[in-house]
């Protein structure tokens, strides 16, 4: 059984890393946006990453919902964070095939990407600091 919280850990890490990884990429990229633009927008959603870890470990502490549930929704709010990145850029790449490569995004397809981009910071927030709370209270005292 505890095979299965290292690899729900270890798809959570992929997931995060790999969005905030190529993050400048590809708002400076796909995105159109420029250099600086793309880096106030990277770093502003990595400042909301680390501040809704604190607010997630306080919520679920201090709140009904407990640390396996905030796991579990946190799960949840990946998946669906990382699916609508997934048609975002799907839907992105078939605008550009579509259209001349000097146009930006659409408002549309705009709004799924930056929705999927702070409900995967908000699934950050309640994830690694309820898992590992969790994983520790697994072992006797």
């Amino acid at each position: 059984m505890h095979g299965h919280g290292a690899v729900v850990g270890f798809l959570e890490r992929i997931g995060f890393f790999g969005v905030q990884g190529n993050l400048m990429l590809y708002l400076s990229g796909p995105m159109a946006m420029s250099s600086a633009a793309a880096a106030t927008a990277a770093n502003t959603w990595g400042g909301t990453v680390l501040v809704l870890t604190l607010a997630g470990g306080l919520a679920a502490d201090s709140s009904g919902l407990g640390r396996y549930r905030a796991v579990l929704v946190a799960s949840a709010l990946y998946l669906l964070s990382l699916g609508m990145l997934t048609a975002s850029s799907s839907s992105m790449a078939a605008q550009r095939a579509t259209s001349p490569p000097s146009s930006s995004a659409g408002g549309g397809v705009v709004v799924v990407f930056y929705a999927a981009l702070y409900l995967l910071a908000l699934a950050q927030g309640f994830h690694p600091p309820c898992a590992a709370a969790f994983g520790d209270g697994q072992f006797e005292r």
